[in-house]
This record gives C-alpha cells, structure tokens and sequence, in this order.
C-alpha cells in the first residue's frame, strides 16, 4: 500500500512538474511574440490577422499548427502588387476557437467569410498552405462570390489514405486526451524533439535559421496551439468526406502548386484529385521541394497568385464584355 501511494505521488509530481513547465513556456513565448495586428470576434471564436499593400485584396490561410507569420517572405513579396491579409485560422496563432468541435472545416470557413464580410472584403483571391487550403476550398464551395481565385499549396483536398507523415502524432481521437496532453506533456515532449519535427516537416528543404522567430515557430510551440491542431486533425477526415465530391462545381480559377518530395501530403494523392476534379486548374510541381513551399519557394508561389490573378481578370473581363 505504501509503494502504491509512492507511485501515484510520483506520477502526480510529475505530472504538476510538466503542468508547471508548460505554464512557463506559454508565457514566455506569448510575451516575447504579442498579437502584431488586428482582431476581430465572429461567430465560434475570433480572427486575427495583419494588411499591408494596396490593389485587389489576396488572403493567406496557414496550415496545420502554423500561423499568420508562415507567410511572412510572400507577403513581403505581394504587398507590391496586392492589398494583402495573412490571417490566423480559428484556434491558432492569436485567433480564438471558442469551442473544440469549431475545428469542422465548415464552422472555421464560415468564420472566415464572416470575417470578410465585416471587413468589407467582398471578393478576393485565396491562399491556402496544407490544411489552409482545404479550408479555401471549403470557403469557394460555402460562397462563390467571395473567391475570385483560389491558389492552393501542397494543400490537403482529400481523405487521407495514411497519416500526414511526420504530423501523424497530432492524430489524438479522445477530447480528455487531447486536453489532458496539451495541459502537461505535449510541450515539453515537442521542446525536447523541435529540431527532428521541424526537419521532417521542411524535409528535403532545410528550415530557416530564423523560423522561431521571423516564421512564427516559436508560436506553434505553444500548448494551445497544439490543442487546436489536434482538434484539426480528428475534425479532418469527416469535414474533407463532407467536401471533396464537390470540388467540380467550383467556377473560379484554381492553382495547385506541390513539392515533389512532400512528406507531409502526397501529390499523387491530393494534388491528383484537384487536376481530375476541378474544371479551370493550373498545376505546378517542384520537382526537389517539401511541404513548406511559402517558406522555402516563396518566387514559385507568389508566381502562381499572379498566375491565378491574371486569369480571374480574364474570366472577369469577358464575363462584362458577354452581359454587355
């Protein structure tokens, strides 16, 4: 009985220890990298995002466990051209998720448009990076009129037939789990292993000395970060069944651009699903790229939104000159 309490007083300790540590992190990190732009409450939680540039306005939507700061080298490179704005999807960086289940591809789509809708965004062309990008296709199917354009990188558009490679671990079925491991363990776990998870991820590209700092890492190293992914990921299956049977009723123009070594989504897979199912798509495959192409190609991707720009004002022009 006496070794038996010892135990669970061990256990406890350990436990309030990594409680303790994961506290301190989120602090620290939370004071070190403050909101840098503007928030705003929608229905399901909150969205915050920074603009910058002048022209036809483009919006930027993260993946999985990143931030509006991912962007940071294409949004320097657009805001010459556009009115560019990089936002934090519901549940990550500084935008709030009000409740777990908001992780649906629909609810955080909704909440974008709403967004969009109460900044007076009424048309623009949308970027999404990995699980950004399944929530820009969810965005084209819920509201046509809102997306000129969709250009989607190395982005998830359908079920998966395997786990999202290195990111598989994020895959935590029960919610008390997922709490209970954001809560404790799962900081000081992924502190301990940043540098492997970060190789594998940007592999074969080789990750920025500056990404804690100028592609916001830092901030998905926080426990609510981690707990809003792991919601991502249990919600995606079921919200991509919901969706990618829809994908060639989409009018716009779309390009899809992947690395060709992606460890993170297959191209043949997903990227394969949007050339057989979308009407108007312009595919571009980097050969000897990984997943984080916004980070480690950010010419090629900014080189296809003005691809897709170009086109949407084409398919504009001859829509004004056929009504008249």
């Amino acid at each position: 009985m006496t070794l038996l309490l010892v135990i669970i007083a061990a256990a406890l300790a350990i436990v309030f220890l990594a409680w303790m540590y994961t506290r301190r992190v989120d602090a620290t990190i939370h004071k070190q990298f403050p909101p840098s732009g503007k928030s705003l409450d929608v229905d399901g939680g909150s969205i915050h995002w920074q603009e910058s540039g002048e022209g036809a306005p483009v919006v930027l939507i993260h993946g999985l466990s990143g931030n509006l700061h991912n962007f940071s080298s294409m949004e320097a490179a657009l805001v010459e051209r556009y009115r560019v704005y990089s936002v934090d999807r519901p549940g990550s960086g500084h935008a709030r998720r009000d409740e777990p289940e908001s992780a649906d591809f629909e609810k955080q789509a909704s909440m974008l448009l709403e967004w969009m809708s109460r900044t007076g965004i009424e048309r623009a062309l949308i970027v999404g990076h990995s699980m950004g990008g399944a929530i820009a296709l969810r965005m084209a199917l819920m509201d046509p009129s809102r997306c000129s354009g969709l250009v989607l990188l190395c982005p998830l558009t359908a079920p998966l037939s395997e786990a999202a490679g290195p990111l598989k671990n994020l895959y935590i079925p029960n919610p008390a789990t997922r709490r209970f491991l954001s809560a404790t363990f799962a900081t000081p776990l992924r502190m301990r292993k940043a540098r492997e998870n970060l190789s594998a991820i940007f592999a074969p590209d080789v990750p920025p000395h500056n990404f804690a700092t100028q592609f916001g890492g830092a901030l998905s190293m926080r426990s609510d970060t981690f707990f809003g992914a792991a919601n991502d990921i249990v919600a995606a299956q079921k919200s991509l069944y919901k969706q990618f049977r829809q994908y060639d009723t989409i009018e716009c123009a779309v390009g899809i651009l992947f690395g060709g070594k992606d460890a993170v989504l297959a191209p043949s897979l997903h990227m394969k699903h949007i050339e057989d199912t979308v009407k108007d798509v312009t595919s571009v495959l980097l050969p000897e790229r990984g997943h984080m192409v916004p980070i480690s190609d950010p010419a090629a991707c900014v080189e296809l939104v003005d691809t897709i720009y170009n086109k949407s004002m084409t398919v504009s022009g001859k829509s004004t000159t056929e009504s008249h």
